[in-house]
């Protein structure tokens, strides 16, 4: 289980969407894949699933100090993610056991 990771910002690249410029900054780098983002309200962490850990769990990148940790660390899959509308909790999909069906659940971002 890891409880932090530093997660380096790789590269900057310049691109055109739709005819304008944008700076596009990969965040996650590894050979694990990383999914569903969702912003906190203000724009100081994401959330998302990532199988880093070995099966899906949920994730949370510090934008300020470019840090990751495991929000969750079941042994079933989690997903799914949405922000509470102060920020303060991540609501989840999640199952307890493999083969046990999604229920719904509040973890505290603090």
């Amino acid at each position: 289980m890891m409880n932090s990771l530093i997660y380096t910002f790789i590269f900057f690249a310049t691109c055109s969407l739709f005819g304008q410029q944008k700076n596009i900054r990969q965040l996650t780098e590894g050979d694990f894949s990383s999914r569903s983002p969702v912003g906190s309200q203000d724009s100081s962490y994401i959330a998302f699933e990532s199988n880093l850990t070995g099966n899906r769990d949920l994730l949370i990148l510090e934008f300020q100090t470019g840090k990751a940790f495991a929000l969750t660390t079941s042994p079933a899959s989690d997903r799914y993610t949405s922000c509470s509308p102060d920020g303060k909790y991540i609501i989840y999909a999640g199952a307890k056991n493999n083969g046990d069906n999604y229920k719904l659940f509040r973890v505290s971002v603090e």
